[in-house]
């Protein structure tokens, strides 16, 4: 058994373990397996979440998209993170449609799909998708995130709609 011999780690078990010396047996030796655990630094360390600073939202028109739309654009200065992505389609009876909708955002300099919904369909249908990204993703700054559609056949009766939320700091 390790001994105790500084006063001032006996004094400390006094206090902590709230012992009366006149009463209570003061430890001097550390059984071979119990360690004692001390707190060095007693402030409070407070985490908290970011709040978000912007909630964006676009839909598409009657007919497919012929521009993107452009739902946010970035500070030039800061960083900026998106921390969740919503997406939704639907396309009515008959549209015999093959289409994406999609969030793109630059990240590193390069345009990335973050979140895609792909129809494929020759029936009446609803999709959508929520991503809640427990690591949110850093966005370069002074670039928009955008909200497009590709059509690769007629997706005239074809509807979607984004929502990005995210914070900057």
């Amino acid at each position: 058994m390790a001994k105790i011999n500084n006063s001032e780690v006996i004094q400390k078990l006094i206090d902590e373990l709230e012992l009366y010396p006149a009463n209570d047996l003061i430890p001097t030796e550390l059984a071979d397996k119990i360690l004692p655990v001390f707190t060095i630094n007693s402030q409070d360390v407070i985490v908290s979440p970011p709040v978000a600073t912007f909630v964006r939202h676009g839909v598409t028109p009657a007919t497919i998209l012929a521009t993107p739309i452009v739902l946010y654009t970035t500070p030039s200065t800061g960083k900026t993170y998106i921390s969740n992505v919503q997406l939704q389609m639907h396309c009515e009876t008959g549209a015999g449609m093959v289409a994406d909708v999609f969030v793109s955002v630059l990240i590193d300099g390069t345009r990335q799909r973050i979140a895609c919904l792909r129809a494929d369909y020759d029936l009446t249908f609803n999709e959508s998708i929520c991503l809640n990204f427990q690591n949110p993703i850093l966005v370069d700054a002074g670039a928009t995130i955008i909200f497009d559609v590709t059509a690769l056949t007629d997706a005239t009766k074809m509807h979607g709609s984004a929502v990005v939320v995210g914070y900057t700091e």
